[in-house]
């Protein structure tokens, strides 16, 4: 049997991994650039991660309760940044 899904999750940690890397390079180098790449590169791995975690719950769960899970997430995750920007 194939576990296609979680080869998928753990190939999607290894953009946070490269980022993290890159924020403790940074002190030791003192170049804050590598801060902000690092930062941006594990902001991006958060994005990807948040949005397809809802369809993992749709793929495993069924159809009815998947999409339940999938639809909170989504409004969950745009309420959170609606309220981070105000």
């Amino acid at each position: 049997m194939v576990y296609v899904r979680k080869k998928a999750v753990l190939i999607s940690c290894i953009p946070a991994y490269i980022g993290a890397v890159l924020c403790v390079v940074c002190q030791l180098a003192a170049a804050p650039e590598l801060l902000m790449i690092g930062r941006f590169v594990t902001g991006l791995n958060c994005g990807v991660y948040t949005d397809s975690c809802g369809l993992f719950y749709y793929h495993c769960l069924g159809h009815n309760v998947g999409m339940l899970f999938f639809i909170l997430n989504n409004a969950t995750n745009r309420l959170i940044l609606y309220f981070a920007i105000v």
